[in-house]
């Protein structure tokens, strides 16, 4: 029992090709790594109240689900061995606010590079920001109401 339940876990396809979520069965290198949507909407559906992804080295989008929060992978934050190219090198650092039954309040983003491994720097250009803006509004223009670069 508890009040607030956080839920993370890696699935999905990998790499700079797997930036977009589909609601469908994803495989890296053959293996069937599972449908993200149905896995982040199935862990709200059994009472997970926010809900953090990584799988794909790289940022996706966001998507409030059943008043609860899901980030569908936040990239590579501190990377010791994973290419440092293009979308792989940049990750956000989020700041979630919930109400006491789980339900986002707040959402705040900054941004995050590395430009040498094992080395985040704070991103003054708003990198991971632009690119889950972006892919949350083409994937999901019609279930959330997106934020700002400090609010949700």
């Amino acid at each position: 029992m508890c009040d607030v339940l956080v839920v993370s876990f890696h699935a999905g396809s990998e790499g700079e090709n797997a930036m977009y979520v589909r609601n469908q069965t994803e495989y890296f290198l053959g293996e069937n790594r599972g449908n993200v949507v149905h896995l982040a909407h199935g862990a709200i559906d059994n009472g997970a109240d926010l809900v953090l992804m990584h799988g794909p080295h790289v940022p996706r989008a966001v998507e409030v689900y059943r008043d609860r929060f899901i980030a569908y992978s936040l990239g590579n934050f501190v990377n010791y061995g994973w290419s440092l190219k293009k979308s792989a090198k940049i990750a956000p650092l989020l700041w979630i606010e919930l109400t006491f039954s789980g339900r986002p309040v707040c959402v705040k983003f900054y941004s995050f590079v590395q430009n040498r491994s094992g080395y985040p720097e704070f991103d003054t250009n708003h990198t991971a920001y632009k690119i889950i803006a972006k892919l949350t509004r083409e994937g999901f223009d019609e279930k959330i109401k997106f934020f700002n670069l400090e609010e949700w």
